[in-house]
């Protein structure tokens, strides 16, 4: 059997060991309100008002008006996280991770360790219980994708197993909208079609599909019969790595952009380098008033990690962008692509020693003491002679990574 663990509003539980006051309130972790914030996590006692993930934070806090915002902490998130992936490579030597709060697990062959797969599945939860103080739910079928349903309908904190050749009765009275990849633009021309449960997708004519949604038709046609992979593959590097940050109020002046693009480059970078990663290209985005958001692009003749080669060329990008259009932004992003594995250069490829080393120590000083810990000058200045000492605008804004 194939498990799906999926940790219960991760960002909140996480939060809420760090703040055990917040237990049994309305929570959700996310950027201000004033700031364009976003809902990144909702906690139960919230989602009960119609609030959720993805949502504006202005909206949620009108549908829940004593709603407690919390900004978000990745460092203790990604702590958390690589505990939980410990203790799953302990119950399966096949693990895999799908994102910070959810992984696959193959559970076959691993009775004589476990017991049966109902054990199996409790003493998991409850040695993630036990160790991370954090809930989670776990959902087993014969495939990925019963396995993910069966975890969201144990939710929260419990455990749904789906036996072998009860799929279609497990299936058929669930709504359409909990098969992955329904969104709700594609749930309501489901329901224009009377389509509102699988077994209603199940039931139509799979031509009919493809007519109205292409090739998705057939995967839709699939997934209603509970087709799914049982391949569990190890977990893919990124294909990209990006940070982007929508500001309070639209930005006027390139100086600005300048400080706030290598805030975002910085903690990119970061990340390329804890994932032992390199980046042969950079891209730099900035989302005018009327939410045009074009973007430009170059390819390093070298792929690197470091800081110093990287922000010329963003800088570059974000002049060329701001030539053709100086005006209002509200948005600003960066995006480092073309990714390879240091295993993958040469030995004269390598980018400069000297500056790993430094790059070494800046990284272990903020993981210890937390990113703001040590900052760049550019942050501050944007790298200009005269361009002031002031603060960037963006702290503590949304970043998406």
């Amino acid at each position: 059997m194939i498990f799906h663990v999926d940790m219960d509003a991760f960002f909140v539980s996480v939060e809420r060991l760090l703040r055990p006051e917040l237990k049994g309130l309305p929570v959700v972790v996310g950027g201000a309100p004033e700031s364009r914030g976003v809902v990144a996590a909702a906690s139960y006692e919230a989602r009960r008002f119609g609030v959720h993930s993805a949502q504006s934070m202005s909206r949620a806090l009108r549908l829940c008006p004593q709603l407690i915002r919390v900004s978000a902490d990745h460092h203790h998130y990604g702590e958390y996280s690589k505990r939980l992936e410990v203790i799953l490579e302990r119950f399966s030597p096949v693990v895999q991770k799908v994102s910070v709060d959810e992984a696959y697990l193959d559970m076959r062959g691993t009775e004589r360790l476990w017991g049966t797969v109902e054990e199996s599945a409790r003493l998991l939860q409850g040695t993630i219980g036990e160790e991370l103080d954090l809930p989670c739910s776990v959902g087993g079928g014969a495939n990925r994708l019963i396995a993910k349903i069966a975890s969201g309908q144990a939710k929260p904190e419990g455990i749904c197993l789906v036996p072998a050749g009860g799929e279609q009765a497990f299936l058929d009275p669930l709504p359409v909208g909990i098969i992955p990849g329904v969104g709700e633009v594609a749930g309501k021309a489901l329901a224009d079609m009377g389509i509102v449960v699988i077994a209603d997708l199940r039931a139509m004519d799979e031509a009919e599909l493809v007519r109205q949604f292409g090739v998705h038709g057939r995967e839709l046609a699939a997934r209603a019969r509970g087709e799914g992979s049982m391949i569990l593959r190890s977990r893919e590097g990124p294909k990209s790595v990006s940070r982007e940050t929508t500001f309070a109020t639209d930005v006027h002046d390139i100086g600005t952009l300048r400080r706030v693009l290598a805030r975002l480059l910085d903690r990119a970078a970061v990340s390329l380098r804890e994932e032992g990663l390199l980046t042969g290209g950079v891209a730099v985005k900035l989302r005018y008033a009327d939410f045009r958001t074009p973007s430009r692009s170059e390819k390093l003749a070298t792929p690197t990690a470091v800081d110093t080669v990287l922000m010329p060329v963003a800088r570059r990008l974000l002049e060329g962008l701001w030539d053709e259009r100086p005006e209002p932004v509200r948005l600003i992003g960066v995006r480092l692509e073309r990714l390879v594995t240091e295993g993958q250069m040469g030995l004269f490829d390598q980018p400069s020693q000297r500056w790993e080393k430094a790059l070494e120590g800046v990284d272990r000083i903020r993981e210890r003491h937390g990113h703001g810990s040590l900052r760049w000058g550019r942050e501050l200045t944007g790298g200009d002679a005269g361009d002031g000492g002031d603060r960037a605008e963006g702290d503590g804004l949304r970043e998406e990574p």
